[in-house]
């Protein structure tokens, strides 16, 4: 049968050639390449850039001390409410949000209000942050003027 001697001459060659292949690579990337099952798997994409900080944002980090305490906006508002710590501290507010921030103690509901005491006198914008140290003892109950509805306090003992 001729069919069958062709067939059995056909697949000898194909492993000879693949041999012939193989004896070019000393590391067997070859043969691997033919013989392993690609396991690797889709790439997630890169996380987004960070948000660029500003000139003030900038400065504030060169000269800056530290903070003592971290309070962060979100979407559902401060994080935490509540916060306790020694005088003068100086307490970190980061606006981690999708929208405006400005922070007072002020009672009146305006982004453009006075500014003194205790305010970040500036809309934040989503990851920028402000800074501020509490010198005396003082309970402190602050808001986001941009919406009024979200608020904190803090105790400084």
């Amino acid at each position: 049968m001729p069919t069958r001697s062709i067939v059995i001459g056909a697949f000898l060659l194909a492993v000879a050639f693949v041999a012939y292949l193989a004896s070019w690579q000393t590391d067997n990337s070859f043969l691997q390449s033919l013989f392993s099952w690609d396991q690797r798997t889709e790439q997630a994409d890169p996380p987004p850039p960070a948000p660029r900080l500003s000139e003030l944002e900038l400065k504030a980090i060169a000269e800056g001390k530290g903070f003592d305490a971290l309070i962060s906006y979100t979407n559902k508002g401060f994080e935490p409410e509540i916060m306790q710590v020694p005088a003068h501290s100086i307490i970190r507010f980061t606006n981690n949000s999708s929208y405006g921030l400005r922070i007072s103690e002020s009672e009146e509901n305006s982004p453009v209000a006075a500014c003194g005491g205790f305010d970040s006198c500036k809309v934040l914008n989503p990851g920028e942050f402000w800074e501020v140290e509490v010198a005396e003892p003082a309970d402190i109950s602050y808001r986001n003027m941009l919406r009024s509805t979200d608020s904190g306090s803090i105790r400084a003992e």
